[in-house]
């Protein structure tokens, strides 16, 4: 599947990754390991204004996403998780 313009957000490959894999057989039964490849990346992205999405949103999500990598870098894979991956169990 190809996206309508580049994305480095991993809820968006992720998100993507689980509609593809919804229209497979792995989507229907257990599986021990998945791989998903990316292609097509663009070195150096200049952001086109849009008439439909709002820019400073837009701004606030790439400064995000920056500030997520910048912690993931500092603290490793255990630095930042999704809510849904945290578990009570100890």
């Amino acid at each position: 599947m190809t996206l309508p313009e580049a994305t480095d957000d991993a809820m968006v490959i992720y998100a993507v990754s689980c509609e593809l894999l919804m229209n497979t057989l792995a989507g229907k039964k257990p599986v021990r390991l998945l791989g998903i490849s990316l292609s097509n990346f663009k070195v150096e992205v200049k952001d086109q204004l849009s008439l439909f999405q709002d820019d400073a949103g837009r701004r606030k999500e790439r400064e995000l996403h920056k500030a997520m990598d910048s912690i993931h870098e500092r603290f490793g894979d255990k630095g930042l998780q999704s809510g849904t991956l945290v578990s009570d169990k100890k």
